[in-house]
Formats: structure tokens, sequence, C-alpha cells
């Protein structure tokens, strides 16, 4: 038995030598390599500083996919007064709202003066959340090559000292992306290509018509935003002090200060943790930290976690309402902002 173990890790460990020796001259890379992902591939796009001129809002309502199910933005500007203007982009997280603010709203003409953040429990220090897979080609359309914070701080800083060094001396792993692009590609164009006669274009034209948005259970796909937040509640990404300084929370004010804007914070109520006695004392004290911190920083902190108003019944899962939930939250968002923002 042993003899047959030691015969397969001489094969894998010369096989892993030889890929490596082939990723290396493939793509001519030096060593060690750089750490996170090399962005500015895609010029910064400027889409929302477009929406913001046309608009030309007083208040921007920044967040995720709850955000679109909770907010209707006419109806929160009739009931408020003031013209608003929504960016609910799927799946974002405070990684991709610190660079829609740095990049996009801080510099808009004519600026907001509020902006309002949408977040759940610990969203707001976890800057490595949404930030790999699908969610990195949002992030990579709105950076650029000067966002150095964000690479350190949704890529790297994340990283245990295992994987930096794996990342930065073995071939196999910090050319992981590439090897895995050329494995798709090769399993896309192989079949199809000999049995079908269909190759590139053709296969992603397929691809996408076979799984085209409105073809997708949208009830799903919200279920498995669900369940991947309990990357949200682990012990250490209940501490807000030590989470604090490696986010991008302090960016986000500097940012919103320099630029004369406003910001206030909405915390947004799930079926996790419904009631406060339900929740656990170090999201509690996570909670009481961070809110101390806003109100020291000049932002206002809007808590709906626990609001009775919002019943279970205008949820269609733990964190997206339904076209009830929709109306009631505007109305108790307009109101709460007029007694907490403009007074």
């Amino acid at each position: 038995m042993m003899r047959r173990f030691l015969l397969f890790l001489t094969f894998f460990l010369v096989l892993c030598g030889l890929i490596s020796r082939d990723t290396v001259v493939r793509y001519d890379t030096g060593y060690p390599l750089s750490l996170g992902p090399d962005l500015g591939g895609i010029e910064t796009r400027q889409v929302f500083r477009q929406e913001i001129a046309e608009a030309r809002p007083d208040v921007v309502l920044l967040g995720d996919s709850v955000l679109r199910d909770s907010v209707d933005a006419k109806a929160f500007s009739s009931l408020a007064g003031i013209p608003a203007h929504r960016i609910a982009q799927g799946g974002s997280a405070s990684a991709f709202w610190y660079l829609a603010l740095k990049n996009s709203i801080a510099d808009a003409s004519p600026k907001p003066e509020t902006l309002v953040i949408f977040f759940r429990d610990t969203m707001l220090t976890s800057p490595g959340l949404r930030v790999t897979g699908d969610y990195f080609a949002v992030i990579n359309e709105f950076a650029g090559e000067e966002d150095t914070l964000l690479v350190e701080l949704a890529y790297i800083n994340p990283m245990s000292w295992l994987e930096q060094a794996a990342g930065r001396y073995l071939p196999l792993y910090g050319e992981r992306i590439n090897l895995r692009e050329i494995l798709e590609t090769r399993l896309k164009n192989t079949l199809s290509g000999a049995w079908l006669d269909c190759r590139g274009e053709c296969v992603q034209q397929a691809l996408d018509e076979t799984f085209a948005g409105e073809k997708q259970d949208a009830g799903e796909a919200d279920q498995a935003i669900v369940r991947a937040e309990d990357y949200l509640y682990r012990l250490e990404e209940l501490n807000f002090e030590r989470r604090l300084e490696k986010s991008f929370l302090p960016e986000i004010l500097r940012i919103a200060e320099e630029a004369g804007i406003h910001l206030v914070f909405v915390r947004t109520k799930t079926w996790r943790y419904p009631d406060l006695e339900d929740e656990p004392a170090a999201l509690q004290r996570y909670h009481q930290d961070l809110a101390a911190y806003l109100e020291e920083n000049g932002a206002v902190l809007i808590d709906f976690s626990h609001d009775p108003r919002l019943a279970r019944q205008l949820y269609k899962d733990g964190i997206h309402m339904n076209a009830d939930g929709r109306e009631v939250f505007t109305r108790l968002l307009a109101a709460a902002f007029l007694e907490q923002v403009i007074r």
C-alpha cells in the first residue's frame, strides 16, 4: 500500500511540475506573482454618474437586491417630498458600494446631498463579501488600476498566509483563473464543435439563451443569496472594532465628507433574527459599536432590524420583501427619513 501511494505521489508531483513549467512559459509571468486580481481591464464605468446627471436627485439610495425589492423610489420621493434616485445592484456588498461612491457618485454633477446605503447586519465591515466569481465581473467594471485599496481589503487581507504564499510562488495556484478559463473553453467547445460544428460565439449564444435571466427561478436565486449570508455571522465578523480597520467603512465616510455628501445608513430587517431577544449577544454588541461609530462620524443610522410593523407575510424569503412589503417599507422609510434626516 505504501509503495502504491509513493508511486502515485511521484507521478502527481511530476505532473504538477510539468504543468507548472508549461504555465510559466505560456504566461511568461515573473515570480513571485502579485496578489489579487488585475483591475482596469475594463474602463471604469460611469453609468451611475450619467444617471444622476439626468435625474438630478437630492438623495441617492444605494444597495443590493433587498433595496430593489424593498423601496419604490418614486413613491419615496413623493412621500418624503425630495427627489430620489435608486441604485440597486443585485448581489452587491460593501466593496461595490465603496467603488460606486468613489468612482461615480462623489464625482457626479450635480452631487446628491444625501447618500443612503442599505445593509444587513455585518455587511459594512465584510470587505471580502461578494467580490469573487460572477461578482468580480461587476466589481471590475467599476474599478480602475488606482483602486489598490480595493485589492488589499477585498482580496489580499482575507487570505491566510498559506494562500498568500501559494498565490505568489505556486504557478498552479497563482494562475488558477487562467487555467480554469482554458479548461472551460475546451469543455465548452470540444464536443459541441465535433458533433454540432458549434464553437466560440455559437456556444456562448446558446448558453446565454439557455440561462437567460428571465428563464431563471428568481425565488431560488434569492434563496441562494440568503444561504450565502452565513458568512456575515462568523465569529470573526462579529468583532466590530477588529473588522472596522480592515473594512471600507472609514473610506466611505471620508470620501462622502470630502464630497459634501451626507451619509445615512439603513439596516434592513431579516428573518434570521427578527426579534431583539433572538439576536446573539455578539451581534447586539456589534451593532451598538456600529451605531456609536456612525454617530461619532456624523452619519445617521435608521434601524428597521426588529421593527414589528414589518411582518413575515411582507417577505418572500428571509431578506427580500414582496410587493406588499415594498409598499409598507417605502412608507416607513419616508417617515423615518423625514424624522431623522430632514427634521
